[in-house]
C-alpha cells in the first residue's frame, strides 16, 4: 500500500501562475463556482497576481511533490476604508484532487493569514447549489448569513449565492 505524498502550502510564485489558470479556468468552463462566462488567459492572471501582491493580499498554493493542485487568496470585502477589516476569500483546488484534505489545508493558512494581518471577518459568496463548498465552510466555523436570490446568471438559469461569515476574534 503505498502512502501519498504529503500536501505542502506556500505561498505562490510567478512559476505557479499557469497552474493556477488551468485551475480556475476549469472552474469557469465546468461549475458555477465562478459566474464568470469565459476562461481567462496568462496576462489577466499575472495582473490579478500583481495586484494582490501589491496590496499584500496572499496568494497560497498546495502542492503535492511540487505540482500545484490547489490555491487560495483572499482581497478586501469592498473598497471603501470601511470594509478594511472584512475580507472575502477564494480557495480551489484541481478537478483531480478534490476531496483529499487540500481545501482544508488552504483554509487554516488562509484565515492564519489574516489574523496575522489583523483581519476582523472572512466572507464567502458561494453558489447556493454548491452543498459541498457550503458543508466544507460550516465545517471550518463559517456561519450561514444570508442568501441572494437570482444574483448571478450562468448555463441558462439564474443563480442564487449564498453568503457566509467568519468571525476571526483577534483579542
Amino acid at each position: 500500500m503505498s502512502q501519498q505524498p504529503p500536501i505542502k502550502t506556500r505561498i505562490a510564485t510567478i512559476s505557479d501562475l499557469p497552474d493556477i489558470l488551468y485551475i480556475i479556468n476549469h472552474s469557469i468552463t465546468t461549475s458555477t463556482s465562478d459566474y464568470r462566462y469565459d476562461t481567462i488567459d496568462i496576462t489577466i492572471i499575472h495582473s490579478w497576481y500583481e495586484e494582490r501582491t501589491k496590496n499584500n493580499e496572499p496568494v497560497l498554493v498546495a502542492t503535492i511533490d511540487d505540482r500545484v493542485v490547489g490555491y487560495a487568496t483572499y482581497c478586501r470585502f469592498r473598497e471603501r476604508i470601511g470594509f478594511q477589516y472584512s475580507v472575502e476569500h477564494s480557495i480551489y483546488c484541481h478537478h483531480d484532487y478534490q476531496g483529499q484534505g487540500i481545501g482544508s489545508l488552504l483554509m487554516k493558512e488562509l484565515i492564519l493569514f489574516a489574523k496575522k494581518q489583523n483581519m476582523h471577518t472572512i466572507i464567502a459568496c458561494i453558489d447556493s447549489k454548491n452543498t459541498n463548498s457550503i458543508v466544507f465552510h460550516k465545517k471550518h466555523g463559517f456561519l450561514n448569513i444570508g442568501q441572494m436570490k437570482e444574483i448571478g446568471y450562468k448555463f441558462g438559469e439564474f443563480l442564487d449565492m449564498t453568503l457566509m461569515q467568519l468571525m476571526l476574534n483577534n483579542n
